[in-house]
């Protein structure tokens, strides 16, 4: 069997194209993995920043409504337990606005990710893949994972942060109520 000078060319052409191509496809499932974890990154960041908001909010009502139900009656020794109560009420108050701070700086961060990431995706439209994309790629890639952990660890301090405010609340009730 021998081979013509039109299929080695036909060949030639083919494998050319596949190297052609390879240098950017072999990153496409790696960019288009990241591109689709950092819309759900930044999704729950934000999702995570109106809860914040949303628990700052209930949180301020509880707190006012810790002065509105003090009545002067109460004995010295029941004043004391509740200026605690307040105390550990204002310190939920801290925790909160301190999570909703560092969410909003983390949100902008993620967004900046968010650029790299559309360069990368332009990579891929472009077909061009400069020499530091594996590190481009690594490096969102660990970014990402980071913010993930961190959006999963401050949700963890909202909730736990909103069950010991509530506990606060009611120990209050009881205690001013007497019930």
């Amino acid at each position: 069997m021998t081979i013509s000078r039109a299929s080695i060319w036909i060949m030639c052409v083919v494998i050319s194209g596949l190297y052609s191509c390879s240098s950017v496809d072999k990153y496409r499932v790696s960019i288009e993995t990241l591109s689709t974890e950092w819309q759900i990154t930044a999704q729950d960041a934000s999702d995570l920043s109106v809860l914040a908001s949303q628990e700052i909010s209930d949180w301020k009502s509880m707190y006012h409504g810790m002065y509105a139900e003090l009545s002067d009656t109460l004995d010295d020794h029941t004043m004391a337990k509740v200026n605690v109560l307040k105390k550990a009420c204002l310190a939920h108050g801290d925790v909160l606005l301190e999570v909703q701070e560092i969410m909003d700086g983390k949100i902008k961060d993620i967004e900046n990710v968010g650029l790299d990431i559309q360069e990368l995706m332009l990579v891929l439209e472009n077909g061009e893949a400069s020499a530091d994309i594996d590190d481009k790629i690594q490096s969102a890639e660990g970014l990402i994972t980071s913010y993930q952990s961190s959006i999963q660890e401050y949700r963890s301090i909202i909730d736990s942060t909103k069950v010991s405010c509530t506990e606060t609340c009611r120990d209050f009730s009881l205690l001013v109520m007497g019930e």
